[in-house]
């Protein structure tokens, strides 16, 4: 689980600079520089790199870039066999990693400060009743585990369950195939499903009836795991709750097939209300678990017709880049644990913790490393992952989704964190999903509001982007047929994963 849970901890990059003071370090800090022995040059990459290194070490402000150089040096050595190089190199970094410890000492602290403000953001909680109540009914109902949390225990209905497992995979390959279409129709939904439907009808609407009538749900949550680093920690497991999620979709759409209006409107009003009860959910997997599920009622929304104005301005009330960024905060500082647990208490490191550290850092030499400098190695890279990874946070906040580019940025950071850059790569990656769910949030706004208008001879004039800045929602209408696309689409808008940005509406349809 380790493993996976530090893959997962591979995050991307945006533009941001150290914010470090530039003073240089007391006196009984400062090294006496020491360069790679003279001779004839069989890599001179790796010499500028190490010649580098060695200036700006002694200054605070740039050790970070002074020990990616070392790194850099040290594996571009490695890699032509310049086997005197190599060792005069990783004597140096042990050097310097043993020398600089109260520095790491000092950006230790700062961390533990965010550590104590994550914490104190996020207390330990409990379910509230709602949430008690729907994931009891779920259970028993269904046959479906809402959030599976290693300390409930609630009684199953296994027939239930067994039911709905025949549908659970058709079920949602059937939702995706209705998101991706780029206009109003969608497929009758199949036999099996109304059959489905028409069977658990009562124990759905009794489901929908507790969202309606009580409190939000509030699901307790206990993030003091991100201070323990412990890969026996088991995350809770969200599936049931796209699960449930999805038989709320094919519900609405079914009855939208039978004209029930009203029920349709009750229908979409619990799904939604479901939804928003993870929109500030601390816990990443608990924010890409509600992402899904956003995208699945979006899907159904621009089928519907006749839905309430209010739609338009609820679709983009919350912004799901910050609360992906808030749980990324957490995941940095999870990260950070891994990497003190296995300094503080290399004792409990697993076999499969020990073997990611001997192939992500086996091209350094890690084999042939001491113990001692392992240990201040994996202290100061945790530092500068933490590090690196909080400033893009604070950059992704003021990106334009539409037109960032992993590129350009690469080729600024590179040089103060080498090849961290790309090796942590996927939180850029979760906040760019984050980000073309908005626009995805708006365009169904766009959509609702067409279908206000309707075959009514009233235009619309072209309406800029509010999540893509330089971008517009550009409006066309033939007889018939009203449609609408976002001007100049970016890059990523041909991957067939996503929901379309053009969009055409049947006006005979409505």
């Amino acid at each position: 689980m380790i493993k996976q849970q530090i893959k997962n901890f591979r995050l991307g990059l945006g533009i941001f600079f150290l914010t470090f003071s530039g003073y240089y370090l007391p006196t009984y800090l400062q090294l006496q520089p020491v360069f790679a022995q003279a001779t004839a040059s069989q890599n001179p990459e790796a010499d500028r790199l190490f010649q580098e290194a060695e200036q700006l070490v002694s200054n605070e402000a740039q050790f970070i870039q002074a020990l990616a150089k070392y790194k850099q040096a040290l594996r571009l050595y490695r890699q032509v066999g310049d086997n005197q190089k190599a060792i005069a190199t990783r004597q140096r970094l042990e050097t310097v990693l043993a020398t600089f410890l109260p520095l790491a000492e000092k950006f230790e602290q700062e961390i533990d400060k965010d550590e104590a403000a994550f914490l104190a953001q996020f207390p330990k909680t409990e379910d509230n009743q709602t949430a008690q109540q729907l994931k009891e009914l779920t259970a028993a109902q269904l046959g479906i585990t809402l959030i599976d949390r290693s300390e409930d225990s609630f009684p199953i209905s296994e027939d239930q369950k067994k039911a709905f497992e025949n549908i659970r995979v058709p079920l949602r390959d059937y939702l995706i195939s209705q998101e991706q279409s780029s206009s109003n129709f969608f497929r009758p939904v199949p036999v099996n499903f109304r059959e489905y439907l028409d069977q658990n009808a009562e124990k759905l609407k009794a489901i929908r009836t507790l969202l309606l009538e009580n409190e939000s749900p509030r699901w307790g949550t206990d993030m003091s795991w991100i201070s323990k680093g412990d890969p026996s920690y088991q995350l809770p497991s969200y599936i049931g709750f796209a699960d449930l999620q999805n038989l709320f979709a094919i519900d609405i759409l079914y009855k939208q097939e039978q004209g029930k209006t009203t029920e349709v409107q009750e229908a979409l009003e619990a799904a939604w209300k479901l939804g928003q009860s993870l929109k500030n959910d601390p816990s990443l997997i608990g924010q890409v678990v509600n992402a899904i599920t956003i995208r699945t009622q979006m899907g159904v929304m621009r089928k519907l017709d006749g839905l309430p104005t209010a739609w338009q301005q609820r679709l983009l009330e919350h912004d799901y880049r910050q609360s992906l960024l808030q749980s990324l905060a957490g995941e940095l500082l999870y990260g950070k644990s891994v990497y003190q647990r296995s300094i503080n208490s290399p004792e409990t490191a697993t076999e499969e913790e020990n073997k990611y550290f001997a192939d992500a850092y086996s091209n350094l030499g890690w084999s042939e490393w001491s113990e001692p400098m392992r240990q201040n190695f994996l202290r100061w890279e945790g530092i500068v992952v933490y590090q690196m990874n909080k400033q893009v946070n604070t950059v992704l906040a003021q990106e334009n989704v539409c037109s960032f580019s992993f590129d350009s940025l690469r080729s600024i950071m590179e040089p103060t964190y080498g090849d961290l850059v790309g090796i942590h790569s996927w939180v850029h990656g979760r906040w760019t999903r984050a980000g073309r769910m908005m626009i995805d949030l708006e365009l169904t706004q766009k959509i609702l509001q067409m279908k206000e208008i309707g075959s009514s001879p009233q235009s619309i004039s072209n309406i800029p982007s509010t999540i893509c800045p330089n971008a517009n929602w550009v409006y066309q209408s033939t007889d018939g047929t009203r449609s609408i696309a976002l001007a100049p689409l970016p890059e990523w808008a041909a991957g067939v994963d996503r929901l379309p940005l053009i969009y055409t509406i049947d006006l005979n349809r409505n």
